[in-house]
């Protein structure tokens, strides 16, 4: 049995918004303290390591990758060491806000409904579409909140993509008034 040394692999640390596009890690964004002096690492299928989604890469994101590591001869010493990755690589959800139209008018016996938003907050991820549920409703004189009942947010290829936002939803307001 051979006595390995534990090296702790640093990769360098990434948060960004969603935006939906791809983001990996280059072949060369890490180093390795711990080496003895001479010592040098590589590291195979890196480039593979990421995220498209929002969220946190885990120890599992890196089990494919190789480690190899080479004494200063240059010869391949690396069944005496196993590696530790140490990383930060997050995508948080892009934050928007959405929020449903207002509107007023007298009172004629006929239902008020406006099913008109806005993302009044944040933007949608390029090439992303909404869409939103207004669900508000007042037929009598008085004032409700004018609701907003789903959004749900698509990517170009027409994917779900909503549980890459936070949502947050502004209620306009339908308004009937005495009529005049």
């Amino acid at each position: 049995m051979v006595n390995e040394t534990v090296i702790t692999v640093i990769t360098y640390g990434l948060k960004k918004t969603y935006d939906g596009t791809a983001t990996k890690f280059a072949p060369d964004e890490y180093y390795c303290p711990d080496l003895p002096a001479g010592y040098s690492i590589e590291l195979e299928g890196l480039e593979d390591v990421g995220l498209t989604e929002a969220g946190v890469l885990t120890a599992r994101d890196f089990e494919n990758v190789k480690v190899i590591v080479r004494d200063a001869a240059g010869r391949d010493v690396s069944r005496f060491f196993r590696a530790a990755f140490d990383y930060e690589f997050e995508i948080s959800r892009r934050e928007i806000t959405v929020t449903s139209t207002s509107e007023t008018k007298p009172y004629d016996g006929k239902p008020l409904e406006n099913a008109g938003y806005r993302i009044s907050g944040g933007s949608l991820a390029e090439g992303h579409t909404a869409q939103v549920t207004v669900t508000g409703s007042i037929k009598d004189v008085g004032v409700v909140a004018n609701t907003i009942s789903e959004v749900r947010i698509y990517d170009a290829a027409g994917r779900d993509v909503t549980r890459n936002y936070y949502v947050t939803c502004v209620f306009g307001t339908l308004t009937i008034e005495h009529e005049k």
